[in-house]
């Protein structure tokens, strides 16, 4: 771990560590060195961290710092409640996929303002942000309150839950009424996206090259059949026509960022081929004939739509990724002379930080 990444963890975790942790010393010591440490609480319970479950730390504290009562045993399970009604149960010793990503939505949902529920309640009675988490035939599922469901097992937690349907960052403009309009989705991943706007009543055509997110997309369509029927899933890649390299991070299955456009993981990324198709094909193969909305997300495809089809399209939301020879500028200048008026935006604290990354939204100009 480098120096400018122990800062980082330092960075996140202080505020939380300030308020629920007794041996704070010790804990920002065996951050800076990197050491395995036992992490003791305010109300006396005790859990064992490992030097690379740093990410896992972030959320048990910040989860228990929002929590109103939680505890851990001597067996590393750990029960949260976020408003002594609703409790979850999380074994950390064994973590699951599950699990974890349940950990995650427990710390960055409420960090943004959602709450949880794990009880038989009508969902429809609570706020617009909550979730409900239950178990079907031993799997665990979430639901939002509109009844769109995903299985915890196959979710990126911050891009299929907290972006999509926490922080709301696919709606940008409350007149679209997007009912029988065509959306083509570049960068489909879990199937969060298509179900979004297959929800406002969008037909979607749900692209995604990563064979483990296309698999994990149509095991979440399959919680939702009627939405189902307005998404066309397909595992491909918007871009090119020819046959495309992707490099991923090797670690995981599922939310990692992948592209073939540039190699941000080294010598060691997990490499995947799959068939790339540029927009004009997509286009005639599915007898398109306008595209009400081109979303994309795709790690620097964006940077090869081709002109000629940019005239079927009305509005286009683009979170891009601007590396070596890509500028953000060849983009605004191929939009604008297309007839699209864009603004740029951003949501984080890292893409604040400069313009390689964020997102362009344009609308084509009405003559």
């Amino acid at each position: 771990m480098t120096i400018k990444n122990q800062i980082y963890w330092l960075a996140l975790m202080g505020p939380y560590i300030q308020k629920i942790v007794k041996n704070k010393f010790s804990l920002i010591l065996a951050i800076i060195f990197q050491r395995d440490i036992a992490v003791k609480f305010n109300n006396g319970d005790v859990l064992q961290i490992k030097s690379t479950q740093y990410y896992h730390l972030l959320c048990i504290l910040g989860a228990l710092t929002y929590a109103t009562a939680y505890s851990i045993n001597s067996k590393s399970v750990i029960e949260i409640q976020n408003d002594l009604m609703n409790k979850f149960t999380i074994q950390f010793e064994s973590l699951s996929i599950e699990d974890g990503n349940l950990l995650e939505l427990l710390y960055w949902g409420p960090k943004y303002g959602a709450n949880f529920i794990s009880n038989d309640e009508k969902i429809s009675n609570f706020r617009d942000k909550t979730f409900r988490v239950y178990t079907i035939d031993n799997k665990k599922i979430i639901e939002n309150r509109e009844g769109i469901k995903f299985f915890l097992r196959y979710i990126q937690t911050n891009n299929t839950i907290t972006e999509t349907f926490i922080r709301n960052l696919h709606h940008v403009n409350s007149k679209i009424d997007f009912r029988n309009k065509i959306v083509i989705d570049a960068g489909s991943e879990c199937g969060d996206t298509p179900l979004y706007f297959a929800s406002k009543g969008a037909t979607v055509y749900a692209f995604e090259p990563i064979k483990e997110h296309f698999e994990a997309m149509t095991k979440n369509l399959s919680l939702n059949e009627k939405l189902a029927e307005l998404i066309i899933p397909i595992n491909a890649a918007v871009g090119k026509d020819e046959l495309l390299t992707f490099y991923r991070d090797n670690s995981t299955d599922i939310g990692t960022s992948a592209s073939f456009v540039y190699n941000k993981h080294g010598p060691n990324a997990r490499k995947s081929q799959v068939q790339g198709m540029s927009l004009s094909t997509i286009l005639k193969k599915y007898n398109i004939e306008k595209v009400d909305l081109l979303k994309m997300d795709c790690k620097g495809c964006e940077f090869f739509i081709p002109d000629d089809s940019l005239k079927y399209v009305d509005r286009i939301k683009i979170e891009y990724v601007a590396r070596g020879k890509y500028k953000i500028e060849n983009l605004l200048k191929q939009l604008k002379d297309s007839g699209f008026n864009c603004t740029m935006y951003r949501d984080s604290d890292s893409k604040n930080s400069s313009n390689i990354a964020g997102y362009l939204y344009g609308t084509r100009i009405e003559e």
